[in-house]
C-alpha cells in the first residue's frame, strides 16, 4: 500500500522542485487512513465487540444497513458473542412482512432459545439461506456473510429512530 500511495504522489507533485517530490510520513499515514475510511478503522470497539459505523442498530441487538431504496437486517457481534455457538436459525419467507418491535424468527445457541425483533416495519426482499443452512456464519461474520434478511422498509421514517454506533455502545454500558 505505501508503495501504491508513494507512486501517487510523485505522479501528483511531479511539477514540482525535485526537494517537493519525497512525501513525509505523515502523508503516507494521512493517505492510508483516508484509503482505510469505512472499513475496520472506522468502527467503534467496545470490549472484544466491534460495531461499523456506516451501520444502524436496534436496541435489540439487530444491524440495519440501508442499500438504496431497501435495507440488509442482521444481528450484532455484541448478540452473537453473547449467545455463544449459535446452532439454529429460523426465517420468515420472501414475500412475508416484518413489524418493527415484533418478533419475526428465532435463533437459538448452545445457551438460549432467542426472538429476533424487527428494527424496522417492511416486505422481505431476501433471505439468506446460508445462514438457515449453516448457523455458525452469523458468528464468523455477523456484518458479511452473517446477514439475515433484506428488507423494503414501509416507513423509511423508522431508520431515523435506530441507533448510531456510539449509542449503541452506550446501551450496552448500561446493561
Amino acid at each position: 500500500m505505501a508503495k501504491k500511495l508513494l507512486k501517487e504522489f510523485k505522479a501528483d507533485h511531479a511539477n514540482e522542485p525535485l526537494r517537493f517530490q519525497q512525501p513525509d510520513k505523515r502523508y503516507i499515514f494521512r493517505k492510508y487512513d483516508e484509503r482505510m475510511e469505512g472499513s475496520k478503522m472506522d468502527e467503534v470497539k467496545y470490549k472484544d465487540y466491534v460495531f461499523p459505523r456506516n451501520l444502524k442498530y436496534s436496541k435489540e441487538h439487530g444491524w440495519v444497513k440501508e442499500e438504496g431504496e431497501k435495507v440488509r437486517i442482521g444481528i450484532t457481534d455484541y448478540a452473537q458473542g453473547q449467545l455463544k455457538e449459535i446452532v439454529y436459525v429460523e426465517l420468515p419467507e420472501k414475500g412475508d412482512e416484518i413489524i418493527k418491535g415484533e418478533s419475526y424468527g428465532v435463533i437459538e445457541s448452545i445457551k438460549a432459545l432467542e426472538d429476533l425483533i424487527a428494527p424496522i416495519s417492511g416486505r422481505i426482499l431476501e433471505v439468506n439461506e446460508a445462514v438457515v443452512d449453516n448457523p455458525t456464519i452469523i458468528s464468523e461474520d455477523p456484518y458479511g456473510k452473517g446477514w439475515v434478511l433484506v428488507v423494503e422498509p414501509s416507513e423509511r421514517s423508522e431508520l431515523e429512530t435506530l441507533l448510531t454506533a456510539e449509542e449503541y455502545v452506550e446501551q450496552l454500558k448500561k446493561e
